[in-house]
């Protein structure tokens, strides 16, 4: 995967089946539980970005779909954000055993998230 390059999309879905049997039925996606968490994985077509179903919640201020960049090190671009017209909205935050990701909003409001895999930590 190229750095700085979309690398997964997630989409906000109140209902869980309703999703799967939507883009599932429409687009041929598959579906992953995430094991342990209120999350729903998905894979497309190989070769396309995979992404997941999260269910709304006000500690995640975002709307859908939520976009991530695949970034070396998030510390390195939270300090710059503001500089660019930006906001912090969420930290760096672990996703156990996977990596970290954390979540901006660029100077139209809209929320993006960034992602350093496990294994790119500085």
């Amino acid at each position: 995967m190229a750095i700085n390059a979309v690398c997964h999309v997630e989409f906000v879905a109140p209902d869980f089946d309703k999703a799967k049997e939507f883009y599932g039925g429409l687009f041929g996606w598959t579906f992953q539980q995430w094991e342990g968490m209120e999350y729903l994985l998905y894979m497309g077509p190989e070769g396309g970005v995979n992404g997941g179903f999260f269910k709304p919640n006000p500690e995640q201020p975002c709307t859908s779909p939520l976009i991530y960049v695949e970034v070396d090190c998030i510390e390195e671009f939270l300090p710059r954000i503001a500089n660019h017209g930006g906001e912090q909205v969420m930290g760096k935050t672990e996703i156990p055993g996977v990596g970290w990701f954390a979540l901006v909003k660029d100077p139209g409001g809209n929320v993006i998230g960034l992602y350093e895999p496990r294994g790119q930590e500085a």
